[in-house]
C-alpha cells in the first residue's frame, strides 16, 4: 500500500522526537502557508500525484479556505499560469501533474467550495488559461459534480470560459464515448481522503 496520512503522521512524529522539533506543528501552521508552498513546490515533480495529494491534504487539514488558496497559487498555480504558455512535452507534462493535483486536493470538496476556490486562484487567468485548467481540473469528476459545479460558476465567471466549460462537459463525446482520465488504486486513494460521505 501506498503513502497515507498513518504513514505521514508516523513519519512526522519520528522526525519530532528525534530532533525535538516541532516540525508537523510547523508545517500545519496557515501563518506559514506561503513559505511551506514556496518550499514544497521544488518537489512537484520529484513524486507521484497521488503522494503529493496525500500530503497536500495532510497539510491542509484543518486550514480556512483561504489559507488553502494562498497555499495552492504559491505552490501550484503561479506554475499552471507560465506553463500554459509553453509547448514542449515536458511542459505539458508538467502542467498535467500540477492540475491533476489541484484536482485531487478538492475532489472530495462541496461544489460551493470547488467553486469559490477556482474563482479565486484564477483571477489572474485569461478566458482561454481558465478554461484550460478548469477542464483539466474538473474532467475526473463524476458528470453529475461537474454539473453542480458548473451550476455554482455559472454567474461567477465570464460568461466566454462557461460556455466553452458547458459545451465542453454536455457534448455527447464527453459523456459517452470520451475515455475517462485513467484513475490508478493510488490516485482514487489520494482523491478520496478526507470524504467523509
Amino acid at each position: 500500500m501506498g503513502l497515507c496520512l498513518d504513514k505521514i503522521e508516523e513519519s512526522i512524529a519520528y522526525m519530532d522526537e528525534t530532533y525535538d522539533a516541532n516540525f508537523g506543528d510547523w508545517i500545519r501552521n496557515e501563518d506559514n502557508a506561503r513559505i511551506v508552498a514556496y518550499n514544497m513546490r521544488k518537489y512537484v515533480d520529484c513524486y507521484k500525484p497521488s503522494d503529493f495529494i496525500i500530503v497536500v491534504k495532510w497539510i491542509v487539514k484543518d486550514w480556512t479556505l483561504k489559507s488553502i488558496i494562498i497555499f495552492s497559487k504559491k505552490m501550484l498555480i503561479e506554475d499552471l499560469k507560465a506553463l500554459g504558455f509553453r509547448k514542449t512535452d515536458d511542459d505539458k507534462s508538467k502542467y498535467n501533474r500540477r492540475a491533476k493535483i489541484v484536482s485531487g486536493l478538492v475532489y472530495t470538496w462541496n461544489p460551493v467550495f470547488i467553486t469559490e476556490f477556482v474563482i479565486s486562484v484564477t483571477r489572474s487567468f485569461t478566458p482561454n488559461e481558465k478554461c484550460r485548467l478548469l477542464t483539466n481540473m474538473l474532467e475526473i469528476f463524476e458528470p453529475k459534480k461537474i454539473s453542480e459545479i458548473l451550476s455554482q460558476l455559472e454567474t461567477k465567471i465570464d460568461q466566454r470560459t462557461w460556455n466553452e466549460l458547458f459545451k465542453t462537459f454536455n457534448a455527447d463525446s464527453f459523456k459517452t464515448s470520451k475515455q475517462r482520465i485513467k484513475r490508478t488504486a493510488s490516485m482514487l486513494r489520494a482523491y478520496n481522503i478526507g470524504h467523509s460521505s
